[in-house]
């Protein structure tokens, strides 16, 4: 009964943590082709969106809310939301951006400002899957 609980509250009820849900670390070239793709073709310096969608498709299940601290006006967290299945994920206050969505996995580069240069070929992504099964 108590690891039905557990499956149930882990899967169904709430906001994920990023930090305690499974990731694998990637190099560039370990990043799904499309990924790598769109990535090393996109503008110099185009920072401007916090969430970059690889596929169209992607852009109607989810969603980027900014979650502001109950003191002062600081940003507290970021909160991505699956539209489709309800769920939430918390990410931290700090990580760097953008948040790379492909095929219900998100990507997170090691450093901030990694679409200016060629940081982007250097950095390490954390890949997390974000369908609870």
């Amino acid at each position: 009964m108590v690891l039905i609980l557990i499956t149930l509250a882990s899967c169904n009820f709430g906001e994920h943590k990023l930090t305690r849900m499974a990731k694998k670390q990637l190099k560039f070239y370990e990043l799904p082709f499309e990924v790598q793709e769109n990535l090393s073709n996109r503008p110099k310096c185009d920072d401007s969106d916090m969430l970059l969608f690889i596929d169209s498709t992607d852009t109607a299940n989810y969603s980027l809310e900014t979650i502001g601290s109950i003191i002062g006006p600081w940003v507290d967290y970021e909160k991505l939301i699956d539209k489709k299945n309800g769920f939430s994920y918390k990410i931290n206050q700090g990580v760097p951006s953008p948040y790379i969505i492909f095929r219900h996995k998100l990507y997170i580069p090691d450093r901030f400002n990694i679409l200016c240069g060629e940081s982007v070929f250097d950095a390490i992504y954390i890949e997390h899957q974000l369908i609870c099964k």
